[in-house]
């Protein structure tokens, strides 16, 4: 009789574990499966601001003359070096429309190790990924964000005397 009296009670009990566990489980599954969506598009999105700034510094080299001639006023006379960048982002497969990516090209940098240096280009990319499995947590969409610095300007180069002293 004892033994009819725990099985009653326990009845159920199972069911509800499964269903808190299985809760747990779709949850970590959703974090994993939208996390590994932002790696790639994070990958993607610094792939795609190397690219831009490397566009900004050879646009920067091609043009370095004119930036002397200014006296060194202007960073980027024509804005060619801004344009070249956006035009690469653009290349690379995202719009740069404000909503789902955006691109910030600043001649000379504005942030970092080479601030204000003439011949050098940063680029900022944010992209917003949308959420897949992670939505029933909430619904904005997940910024992605990537820095690149370039430099394109003419420099003189080492020689080996400069490197050893001779005798």
């Amino acid at each position: 009789m004892l033994r009819t009296r725990t099985a009653a009670r326990r009845r159920g009990m199972v069911a509800v574990l499964v269903a808190i566990m299985l809760t747990v489980l779709v949850g970590a599954l959703a974090i994993s499966l939208d996390g590994g969506i932002l790696q790639e598009d994070r990958r993607r999105v610094q792939a795609a601001a190397d690219a831009a700034a490397l566009a900004a510094a050879t646009q920067l080299y091609e043009n370095y003359p004119a930036i002397v001639a200014s006296n060194y006023l202007t960073a980027d006379p024509s804005g060619a070096a801004a344009t070249a960048a956006q035009t690469s982002f653009t290349y690379h497969g995202f719009p740069n429309d404000g909503t789902t990516a955006s691109v910030t090209v600043s001649i000379p940098p504005q942030t970092g190790p080479f601030t204000g240096r003439l011949g050098c280009a940063e680029v900022v990319v944010t992209y917003y990924q949308k959420r897949y499995f992670s939505s029933i947590w909430g619904n904005a969409d997940l910024p992605v964000s990537a820095r690149a610095v370039a430099r394109g300007r003419w420099a003189g180069t080492r020689t080996a005397s400069s490197f050893w002293i001779l005798p």
